[in-house]
């Protein structure tokens, strides 16, 4: 098997009389592959056989090796981040991917099941090169839309293309596979899909480190900082990859870091690798964040530009669509930006409830006691309501929460209340508060027992302060049709039940 790296080793200075031999040849990328290093094995078992098979043979393999060579030449070492890096996404790949893909209920869609890791396998059996471009991916992918990413990505190639081929012209030394590799079509259709599996991946990994990206996301509300300042979209995203790579391979290596920019920060969201933060806002607050592979790695955040931004990238991207100017695009990665789970947000649905009952309850808390008391008697019955469910639970789930996740729960909570408030009605169209339960005729329609009726009646009758003597219930009695009087406070002398009046 060759090996990308083994190409690199040739470099050539190609005269000006050999520049059609050099353009005709076509590089076989296909036949390409190398040994992946061993601690992405974890990605290989949990990956699906269709999927391990595209990642080996597909055209995502294809992509990576393509993507690899045209970059490599570029890259700064990181043999101690592409280590971790594996450790860490094998370690995701076995807890998420293994239980998926056992499911019994997969059926039909078995060869579809489990993580999406296609891009991070094909990367890890096309070279270093390649797994440094699905880090990129990462960051990409992270802050930017899809269309977004894939119009960068378009971008890249096309500059590096020019810039390799300017290098050639120049009569310059210049490694074959990279050359080569300029010879190659990449296709947008290729580059989104690209995307798409590093996008997948994402949320896996989001999910399995919820604890440590939460403390990160809660961090990055703390501080305002550019990814970087560089207006030119190939420059800007060159010179993050690389700053971010190479600050992450120092941390990974336990030597501390101060960081000016956001381009680590990103790095960190999106590699899932946490190194130990100290940011300086009033105070000095370190945040230690547990993670064994990061051997003690301490980042510095200064935050003396804090804001409510969180780490923000603003770049004019031109290949967003065919024939039109270059559009200034502004993404910011935060925990009221990043992407939320289906319990987050059902949190956010509680937030967007309980805004519209401020004028009878302020108390958010005793709005969340109330929903999940409501649902424990509505479903009961067998004839139970799915949504009251949901809703309840993710009263439990805010009420519950404790230290980082209480603090996120407040925010989702916030998010709806302030923003979403028109998400599920019109703004003039507010529903009642309770669901309408404030109302007695309501609240008694949907109550068909006498007796728990007249319970409801006693416990209103409790804070009206008035003697018991001052207060009757009437009602009448299922059983004989007959108007009956009973006591509106219980065990009160004087005043008896079923007492006949008509």
């Amino acid at each position: 098997m060759a090996s990308i790296s083994k190409l690199n080793a040739a470099i050539v200075s190609v005269p000006n009389e050999l520049t059609v031999a050099a353009a005709s040849f076509n590089l076989d990328f296909s036949l390409m592959k190398v040994e992946a290093p061993k601690e992405f094995h974890g990605v290989r078992d949990a990956l699906s056989n269709y999927r391990r098979d595209e990642a080996e043979e597909g055209q995502p393999h294809i992509t990576a090796r393509k993507l690899g060579a045209l970059f490599e030449a570029i890259l700064p070492p990181i043999p101690n981040l592409i280590q971790a890096y594996g450790k860490r996404a094998s370690a995701i790949s076995s807890q998420s991917g293994a239980k998926a893909q056992k499911s019994s209920h997969i059926g039909m869609f078995s060869t579809q099941a489990g993580i999406d890791g296609t891009s991070i396998w094909a990367a890890a059996t096309s070279g270093q090169g390649a797994l440094a471009i699905h880090l990129l991916a990462c960051m990409l992918a992270r802050i930017w839309k899809s269309h977004e990413a894939t119009s960068l990505w378009v971008e890249l190639v096309d500059r590096r293309k020019e810039e390799i081929t300017g290098t050639y012209n120049h009569g310059s030394a210049i490694e074959t596979a990279a050359l080569m590799a300029s010879r190659q079509i990449f296709s947008r259709q290729h580059l989104a899909c690209w995307d798409s599996s590093a996008r997948s991946w994402l949320q896996t990994a989001d999910f399995d480190r919820r604890l440590q990206q939460t403390q990160l996301m809660l961090i990055l509300n703390n501080v305002r900082l550019p990814v970087n300042s560089i207006t030119d979209p190939y420059k800007s995203v060159i010179n993050a990859w690389k700053s971010a790579m190479r600050g992450m391979e120092l941390l990974v290596q336990g030597i501390p870091q101060q960081i000016q920019d956001g381009a680590v920060l990103l790095a960190i969201s999106s590699w899932h690798l946490y190194p130990n933060m100290e940011v300086l806002v009033d105070e000095i607050k370190s945040v230690d964040m547990n993670d064994k592979l990061m051997k003690g790695g301490l980042i510095t955040i200064s935050a003396h530009g804090a804001g409510s931004e969180g780490v923000f990238w603003s770049l004019p991207l031109s290949r967003v669509r065919y024939y039109s100017p270059p559009v200034i695009t502004e993404r910011h990665i935060s925990s009221e930006t990043s992407r939320v789970t289906m319990e987050e947000f059902w949190i956010i649905v509680l937030g967007i409830v309980v805004s519209q009952w401020r004028t009878a309850c302020t108390n958010v808390e005793k709005c969340c006691r109330f929903i999940i008391l409501l649902s424990r008697q509505v479903n009961k019955t067998p004839t139970s309501i799915s949504w009251l469910k949901y809703l309840a639970d993710a009263a439990l789930q805010h009420i519950s929460a404790k230290n980082e996740d209480r603090r996120q729960t407040e925010r989702l909570l916030a998010l709806g209340m302030r923003r979403c408030k028109s998400f599920l009605n019109s703004p003039k169209m507010n529903p009642d508060p309770f669901f309408g339960l404030d109302s007695f005729h309501t609240l008694i329609g949907v109550v068909p027992e006498v007796e728990e009726q007249i319970k409801i009646m006693r416990t209103i009758a409790q804070t009206l302060q008035v003697s018991a003597h001052d207060l009757l219930i009437r009602y009448t009695n299922p059983k004989t049709g007959k108007h009956c009087l009973a006591t509106a406070l219980p065990h009160t002398k004087g005043v008896h039940r079923d007492i006949a009046v008509g």
